[in-house]
């Protein structure tokens, strides 16, 4: 099986840092989310934790049952717009603040 570009961007991301956020960027169909499922697979150590936020819920739902299909862990959360009716103004500067998030 060939890897494709964003499994290769993904990798080379997690080869350079140990934690952070990286926001990736590239229209539909391109590979994205079955290039992170392929990183996931092949980043299974206890220690490590990914996070896949996606602007359409279809795009979580579709990543949860390829994780499921591979036998990999995985927690949906909250939609957005809960998630930020709970959230407040102070968390989320904290949250920004703290030294252990590295944007990448």
């Amino acid at each position: 099986m060939k890897t494709s570009f964003y499994t290769n961007y993904y990798q080379n991301i997690i080869k350079q840092h140990q934690q952070g956020f990286k926001l990736v960027l590239g229209g539909t169909g391109l590979g994205k989310t079955s290039g992170i499922i392929e990183t996931v697979k092949n980043n299974t150590e206890s220690n490590k934790r990914f996070f896949y936020v996606a602007n359409r819920l279809q795009l979580l739902n579709e990543m949860a049952a390829d994780l499921k299909k591979e036998n990999i862990g995985y927690c949906l959360q909250k939609r957005d717009e809960e998630i930020l009716a709970e959230i407040q103004e102070a968390d989320f500067q904290k949250l920004m603040q703290n030294t252990l998030l590295e944007y990448i």
